[in-house]
């Protein structure tokens, strides 16, 4: 997962989202780790983009924003709240 937006939170682990895969293709994936070797999906991104930020805000809820959905094309204006409920709002 080239290019994702990541952030460590004690109680997600290592959270990263979106990305590109090994043929430049967007990633709508967002995977956790605690420990480098078990990974979990989440909910996929609503969009798949590149270069998103993402913060754990706390034990049940991610931010992400922002990242590029095509080559020189940004979504900059659009941001997304996920919860452990499996569900992403728009901001």
């Amino acid at each position: 997962m080239a290019a994702s937006g990541y952030d460590h939170h004690p109680a997600w682990g290592l959270i990263m989202a979106g990305g590109r895969d090994a043929n430049w293709e967007l990633l709508d994936a967002v995977v956790t780790t605690k420990d480098g070797a078990k990974f979990e999906k989440l909910t996929p991104l609503p969009t798949p983009m590149s270069r998103p930020c993402l913060v754990a805000v706390d034990e049940n809820t991610l931010v992400v924003a922002g990242g590029y959905a095509r080559a020189g094309f940004t979504i900059g204006q659009r941001a997304y709240i996920y919860d452990r409920m499996n569900r992403y709002v728009l901001l």
